[in-house]
């Protein structure tokens, strides 16, 4: 069957799950800040994203101290409304005040609940 020790063939299994996740994580991220919401450029800022069809998209613009919600689709780019009373949390205030956290976070929240059940079961 396997030819060698089972050690090594298992140790060998677990460094391809531990790279395999790596590379989930990079790409992930990678693909995350490139086609995410937060798209921005020198002046303009794409806040927030949401997809409202195959290819439809509600967007939430800032250019300084003004707003726009936008709209996109095959047929064209419309500008809906201009909220007035919108305030902006940038990313970090925003996972403080309860967004949902970032990949990152979920795996450390992870780890350190694993290690409590560890020590409650010794």
């Amino acid at each position: 069957m396997l030819n060698g020790n089972p050690v090594i063939s298992l140790i060998g299994a677990f460094m391809w799950v531990v790279v395999i996740l790596a590379l989930a994580y990079w790409c992930s991220r990678y693909l995350g800040r490139r086609y995410g919401g937060g798209v921005s450029g020198k002046y303009l800022k794409v806040i927030d994203r949401v997809q409202v069809g195959a290819d439809r998209y509600l967007l939430l613009v800032k250019l300084e101290d003004h707003t726009w919600l936008i709209g996109v689709s095959p047929a064209g780019i419309q500008l809906l409304s201009e909220p007035e009373d919108f305030v902006w949390e940038p990313e970090e205030e925003a996972q403080e005040n309860g967004a949902a956290p970032g990949f990152q976070e979920l795996l450390k929240a992870y780890g350190s609940l694993r290690e409590k059940k560890k020590g409650e079961k010794h």
